[in-house]
């Protein structure tokens, strides 16, 4: 097979000589780590001291890696194990279970270890008799913790040969061999035997009217259904939730109260908002629909477009009101016409109009209310002429004239290159390089 030689990961340089302007440096490890349990200890020998962890460099400010506009946030990934090179007894494996196996063909043991990074951990599991290993992280957490930054899907792949070199001492993949020299190799098409179980891909958006949001959106049906769930709490914000059970779910949530739980203070460089995020967890069916089942697969076009179809899919980029009012929006309606469809208005966001009124009467009076710019469903005392929405691509809201399709234009093409708006508070006095 086509391989491609890895050398031997280099000793880490003095402090000060390493690290171009331009990039951040994080390492895999736990830096005071001297055990046979470190995760750089790629001896068998439980008396050898560990070797030095290597160090590990990402572009922030250029290139592929955390940024603060939209990407990539958990992942879960999954590939082929050698059993003749993977260690079931190393002590980086901390629990062991099993597991029925598929149609009663017995058991598989389930081994469990982690990857420790500067500021997170990749979460590792071994199923030794299917040969599989399943790795579990949060991209950007890994080098720079609990923040608003997400990760560049363009990046995942050296993200995730990054944490293959560690992992592959415990379990080791199928993809990575060695020749008659001991030079480890790797097959040119590795990222494509990696295969993805779960993909989460998010936009960070910043909104001038929490309040609204928050009263208008629950209102609105989403495309395909499934169940909906809405969470408030004074200390961990707000959530709103389309799930199901297979393929995936929707979230859009009020991102500044969460870091707020962890002492993470939020501010805004260029424009007054609150910082929200929507978050399209993707797996099963969906993975397939937007052709993201490998790792290969991860960029920011493919990605960009898997999160505006879910976006879509949520209906919560709406028309919403404006300060216009209902009146304004009636205005054009004789007064019976009037008062039947704020009655309607009423039944149907209290959710009685399926129990009181006939389907074709309800149909033609939610055409009328979108004709009008209203959106069925939403609270009465919220209706107005719709002239704004939530636009994913500028990441805000925006007014309906301001973003309508230009001939020709796609809407991946939408899609932000920069967005530089949440910055943390602590950069000043903690660089996210560190």
């Amino acid at each position: 097979m086509s391989t491609l030689t890895h050398p031997a990961p280099a000793a880490v340089a003095p402090e000060g000589d390493r690290t171009p302007a331009n990039v951040t440096p994080f390492a895999v490890g736990r830096m005071d780590q001297k055990s046979p349990t470190s995760l750089t200890n790629r001896s068998t020998n439980d008396d050898e001291e560990a070797k030095e962890p290597s160090a590990i460099t990402e572009p922030v400010e250029e290139g592929p890696g955390p940024r603060t506009d939209w990407g990539i946030d958990t992942v879960k990934l999954s590939f082929e194990v050698d059993p003749n090179q993977s260690l079931t007894h190393s002590p980086f494996w901390t629990s062991v279970s099993s597991r029925m196996l598929p149609g009663s063909r017995g058991e598989d043991e389930v081994h469990q270890g982690k990857i420790s990074f500067l500021t997170a951990d990749v979460r590792v599991t071994l199923y030794a008799q299917s040969r599989r290993c399943h790795l579990e992280f949060n991209a950007a957490r890994l080098t720079h913790g609990k923040s608003p930054l997400l990760w560049a899907p363009d990046g995942l792949v050296v993200l995730v040969e990054r944490i293959l070199q560690e992992v592959s001492p415990h379990a080791c993949p199928t993809f990575i061999g060695y020749d008659s020299n001991g030079v480890e190799t790797w097959a040119e098409d590795w990222a494509s035997q990696v295969g993805i179980k779960r993909l989460d891909i998010a936009r960070n958006l910043i909104i001038e009217d929490p309040a609204l949001i928050k009263a208008a959106l629950p209102s609105i049906e989403c495309r395909y259904g499934k169940s909906k769930a809405q969470y408030a709490s004074g200390k961990n914000g707000w959530t709103l939730v389309n799930s199901t059970s297979k393929s995936g779910v929707d979230r859009l949530y009020d991102k500044e109260a969460e870091l707020a739980t962890h002492d993470i203070e939020c501010s805004l460089s260029e424009s007054s908002g609150r910082l929200f995020r929507f978050e399209a967890q993707i797996q099963g069916d969906r993975l397939k629909k937007h052709g993201l089942t490998r790792l290969a697969d991860v960029t920011d076009d493919r990605a960009w477009k898997a999160l505006e179809a879910r976006w879509s899919a949520t209906g919560w980029g709406s028309p919403l009101p404006s300060s216009s009012g209902l009146l304004e929006a009636l205005s054009g309606l004789s007064g019976v016409k009037t008062e039947r469809l704020i009655g309607f208005l009423h039944l149907d966001a209290t959710g009685q109009a399926a129990s009181v009124l006939q389907p074709s009467h309800i149909r033609s009076q939610r055409k009328l209310a979108r004709e009008l710019g209203l959106t069925p469903g939403m609270p009465v005392e919220l209706l107005g002429q719709a002239r704004q929405h939530i636009d994913l691509g500028a990441g805000q809201l925006m007014p309906l004239a301001a973003v309508e399709p230009q001939p020709g234009v796609l809407a991946s093409e939408n899609r932000p290159t920069r967005v530089a708006r949440p910055v943390l508070d602590s950069e000043a006095s903690h660089s996210l390089a560190s």
